[in-house]
Parts: C-alpha cells; structure tokens; sequence
C-alpha cells in the first residue's frame, strides 16, 4: 500500500535533535511502523529525512495528524496558513481516501466542524469515544520500562495549556504539601512548578517516582502520559479523566474525587504493602506486549482500513 502523511501547521523532525519532535511523535511512529511492516511511506508537508511528495493521486491513502491550525484561516500568522492552506486544497481537490489523526483535543483542531475540508475524512481516529482510535498508546511503540529506586513519592508531568488543569494540579501538590510537577509553564508562581523533563529522560524521571495523578483538558480524553506513567510503575490516579472508562473503570481504586481522597488513598497504599502491590500488579496488567511492539496499533488501522 502507498501512504502518504501529512501534519497540518508544522514541518515533521524524524531526527530529534531538540527541534520540537514532542508534537510530532505520534506521524513519525506510524509512518516508521507502516513503513516496516513493508508499506510504500511518503511525505506530502515538510520534513528533515524526505523529500516532499507531489504524485499525491497515485497514493492508496493518506494519513493526515492535526497540527497547529485554526478553523478560519487570517486569525494567525501567514507562516501558518503556509504550513495549513496548500493541505486543505490538496485534500479538497483529490479523491484519495484519507484517515485524520486527532490526537489534541483543542476545538481547532477538530476536523468534523472546520469549514476549511469540504472533503472530509474517510476515517476518523481520535482518543475519546468517538472514533476511538487507541491513539494514547502509541506513546508505548517501542518503549522499555526502567528500573530504578522509587526516591520521588509524588510527581505530574503537565504543561500550563488551560487555567482550570492548572489550579486543580496545583491543589493536588499544595494540599499534599510534597511532590513536584514538571513543565512548560507561563508563570512559575509556585515553589512547586520545576523544570519540564527532556523527552529522552521522560522514563528514567518516571522510574523513580512513586505516585501521580493524571488530570486532562477535557473528562472525556485519554491523554497518553496515563500509559508512560503506568508503564514505569507509577501508581496513577484519575480526576476528570477518561468519562467513558475507555482506559480505566469508574470503580477503579485509582479514581479520585478530590485532594483529600488522593491523599487518603495514598496513605492507606503507603500502610499497607500487600494492598500497594495488588495494585500495581493490576496496573501492570494494562501494558500488552502488543502496545509495545506497535502490533496492536498496526493491526488496528489495518483493520478499520478494510472496512
């Protein structure tokens, strides 16, 4: 089969090298996984590895991962819509088929209510509900847990993106008055906002932190630092996650409702070490080898394609 890729509003960096590839994991894991399982890969935007690919109607599909843009084009900059406008004409005036990835769940980034497509996907793969796509795992594709001491008791991983994801971290951390929480923010008003961690560190930092809580923009996605956090043995709780229960059940232990339960739960983990082990175990449980090795990701695309 002969894919061609597209991310909407940025160059794809296949070589890290420092140049943002965190928003770019998720098309070069894929276009790397079809591209070994014996697939005919291309680039159509901009890339560091490969030259850009113009013969677009002979392509079998294409796969097209939301990227900066906005639902009318002129509220930003002209280099955007650079990045934006040739791929909404280029998907607009040819008739191959094309997946979209949605893997933000930002307003502007949802295809289905952007007037700019008048072609809109024939598939859409997404991770919430609808056109749930398992698209959070693919932060596992070729991943190794590391082992190490568990030395930081608790610890999120969270970027400043809304104001209210904001407080409610921030209310975790001040009530348990202990623990840190790692990345980009706007202001660092607080004595325990520190640092983001570098992507290639992300695992070493996790395999050394005992407790978290995971906390999203929206209650119905499941964003991928639950599986990053699970995977390197860090108990995760939910606050205002995953409504559907798509990754963990409303009656799981790790479901929280507020600070004082997260606390209350983590003192009776940190009582009782049979209790602490039953639940890791189980959170073990939750990792496939077919995560691991991209299978499961694959043959779920596969499968959807054939339909």
């Amino acid at each position: 089969m002969k894919i061609g890729f597209i991310k909407l509003g940025l160059k794809t960096y296949f070589n890290k090298c420092g140049s943002g590839q965190g928003s770019n994991h998720e098309l070069v894991t894929i276009f790397e996984l079809f591209k070994k399982n014996g697939h005919n890969c291309f680039m159509i935007s901009g890339s560091d590895k490969y030259e850009k690919y113009e013969d677009v109607n002979s392509l079998d599909y294409i796969f097209m991962f939301n990227g900066p843009s906005t639902l009318y084009l002129g509220k930003r900059t002209v280099m955007l819509a650079n990045y934006f406008q040739p791929y909404v004409d280029l998907i607009n005036n040819t008739k191959t088929p094309y997946i979209y990835f949605l893997t933000d769940n930002r307003k502007e980034y949802k295809i289905s209510i952007n007037s700019n497509f008048k072609r809109k996907p024939n598939l859409i793969l997404s991770q919430e509900k609808e056109n749930y796509g398992h698209l959070e795992k693919i932060i596992l594709i070729g991943q190794k847990k590391k082992e190490n001491k568990k030395d930081i008791k608790f610890a999120m991983l969270l970027n400043d993106t809304k104001p209210k994801r904001t407080k409610d971290a921030l209310k975790f951390i001040e009530w348990m008055e202990e623990g840190e929480i790692r990345g980009i923010w706007k202001k660092k008003e607080s004595k325990w906002l520190k640092e983001p961690i570098e992507e290639d560190n992300v695992n070493d930092y996790l395999s050394k932190v005992k407790y978290t809580v995971n906390i999203t923009t929206d209650y119905w996605w499941i964003n991928q630092k639950y599986y990053e956090y699970i995977l390197n043995d860090v108990i995760c709780f939910h606050y205002l996650t995953d409504g559907s229960g798509l990754a963990m059940k409303t009656n799981d232990f790790r479901q929280v409702m507020d600070e004082i339960e997260l606390e209350e739960k983590i003192d009776k983990l940190e009582a009782n070490e049979n209790l602490y082990n039953e639940v890791l175990n189980k959170q073990r449980e939750e990792i496939k080898d077919s995560y691991l090795d991209g299978s499961f990701i694959y043959n779920f695309i596969n499968d959807k394609l054939k339909k």
